[in-house]
C-alpha cells in the first residue's frame, strides 16, 4: 500500500501532463476517466494519513473561483438538462481531484515548466511533419486545427511569461530549450495559419502591464514584439490579407467567409438574445433560433457554436450561464494575480475565446483545467 501511495500520484502527475495535450487529439473521455479513476485508487490508498481539515483549507483556495459558474451550470441543467452541460461539473471535478492527490508531491515549477516543453516541442514536430507530408488543411492530425492551437497557444505563452519572469532559475540548456519550444511553436502556428490565436500575445501584455510590479512591466515589450512580428508573417503568407477580404466582402453583402460568417452568427446571437435572456436556448442553441424563426437559417452552414465564448454562454444560458462565467472570471483574476503566468494563462483562453469556442469547447477547457490546477500547485506564495 506504501508503494501504492508513492507510485499513484506521480503516475497521476504524468498523465496529468499527457492530458494537456493528447485530450485535444484523441478526446477527453478516455483521459478525464483515467484521471477519476487513478485519483480515487490514490485517496484510498493515502485516505488513512491525509489531513482533512487542511486539505479542506487548501482546497477553498482553488475551488472558490469557479464555483459562481458551475452553480450556474448545474442551475441550467434543471432547466434544460444535462446534456452537454456535464462536461462543466466534470471538468471541475478533475481540478477537485487533481488538487486533493498531487498536493501530496512537492511540485516545483521549474520541472512542470520543463515537462510541458517536452510535450509542447513533441507536439510541434507532430504536427510539422504532417504539414509536411499531407499540406494544410482544416484538420491537423485529425483535429480542427482551431481549437488545436488554442491550446497549443495558452501553453506557449504560459512558458513564455514563466521564463521571463524567472529566467535565472534555469541553466543555460534549460534556458535553450524553453526557448527552442517557443520559438517552434510560433512557427508552427504561422504554417498553420491560424490567425485568432494571435490574441493571447497582447493580451499577456496587457496582464503585464495591468498587474506586475514596475520592474517587470517592461516583459509586455516581448509580447507586443511577438505579436507585431507574428501579424508581419501572416501579412507575407497572405493569411491576413484574406481576413481583410472577407471583412470587406461581408460589407458588400457577402457572408461566405471565414469572417463574414463569424459576424454573421455574432449578429444572430445578438438578435436572439431578447427572446430568452434569463435561460438562453440551451445546448443546441442555433437549431433552437431557427425552428422559433427567431432569425433566419445561415445558407450552406450548419452553426454548432457561435465562434465567441461571451456569446456561446449567452445563448446557451443566457444571463445565468453568462453572468456566472463572467463573475468566475473576475475571482478567478483576483486569485492569480500574484502569479502572473497563471493570469496569462487565464487571459490566453479568454482573449482567443473571443473569436473561436474555447472555454466551452470540453476538449480546449479541460486541458486548460489541468494547466490551472497544476500551476496553482507550484505556485511560489503556496507556502
Amino acid at each position: 500500500m506504501n508503494k501504492l501511495s508513492w507510485l499513484f500520484p506521480r503516475l497521476l502527475f504524468l498523465l496529468a501532463i499527457s492530458s494537456c495535450f493528447l485530450i485535444i487529439l484523441l478526446g477527453t473521455s478516455a483521459f478525464k476517466y483515467s484521471i477519476f479513476a487513478l485519483s480515487l485508487a490514490t485517496i484510498f490508498c493515502t485516505y488513512k494519513t491525509i489531513d482533512f481539515n487542511s486539505l479542506w483549507l487548501n482546497l477553498k483556495g482553488i475551488v472558490l473561483p469557479w464555483l459562481p459558474w458551475i452553480c450556474c451550470t448545474i442551475v441550467l441543467m434543471f432547466i434544460h438538462g444535462t446534456k452537454s452541460l456535464t462536461k462543466f461539473p466534470n471538468a471541475f471535478l478533475i481540478l477537485c481531484l487533481l488538487f486533493i492527490v498531487l498536493s501530496t508531491l512537492r511540485l516545483k515549477r521549474k520541472t512542470l515548466i520543463l515537462c510541458l516543453c517536452g510535450g509542447l516541442f513533441t507536439l510541434n514536430v507532430a504536427i510539422s511533419i504532417f504539414l509536411y507530408r499531407y499540406g494544410l488543411s482544416g484538420n491537423i492530425l485529425g483535429t480542427n486545427k482551431n481549437p488545436l492551437f488554442a491550446v497549443i497557444t495558452i501553453i506557449n505563452a504560459t512558458i513564455l511569461s514563466t521564463i521571463l519572469l524567472d529566467r535565472n532559475s534555469y541553466n543555460k540548456i534549460e534556458a535553450s530549450f524553453v526557448l527552442l519550444t517557443i520559438l517552434f511553436t510560433l512557427a508552427t502556428t504561422i504554417l498553420a495559419q491560424t490567425r485568432h490565436v494571435l490574441l493571447a500575445y497582447p493580451a499577456c501584455a496587457c496582464v503585464f502591464l495591468l498587474f506586475a510590479p514596475k520592474e517587470t512591466k517592461k516583459i509586455a515589450i516581448y509580447f507586443f514584439v511577438i505579436f507585431a512580428c507574428m501579424i508581419i508573417s501572416f501579412f507575407l503568407t497572405g493569411r491576413m490579407q484574406q481576413g481583410i477580404s472577407d471583412l470587406v466582402q461581408y460589407s458588400h453583402g457577402n457572408t461566405n467567409s471565414s469572417w463574414g460568417l463569424r459576424l454573421t452568427m455574432w449578429k444572430m446571437a445578438i438578435l436572439a438574445f431578447p427572446e430568452a435572456p434569463i435561460f438562453g436556448w440551451g445546448d443546441d442553441a442555433a437549431q433552437a433560433m431557427e425552428s422559433a424563426g427567431v432569425v433566419p437559417p445561415i445558407n450552406d452552414w450548419f452553426v454548432t457554436h457561435f465562434h465567441n465564448d461571451f456569446l456561446n454562454g449567452l445563448t446557451m444560458g443566457g444571463l445565468v450561464m453568462a453572468g456566472g462565467w463572467l463573475c468566475s472570471l473576475i475571482c478567478l483574476t483576483k486569485n492569480s494575480i500574484k502569479d502572473l503566468p497563471r493570469l496569462c494563462s487565464l487571459a490566453s483562453i479568454v482573449a482567443v475565446g473571443m473569436a473561436d469556442r474555447d472555454w466551452f469547447e470540453q476538449d480546449v477547457l479541460v486541458p486548460f483545467v489541468i494547466l490551472w490546477t497544476l500551476m496553482y500547485l507550484t505556485r511560489s506564495d503556496k507556502n
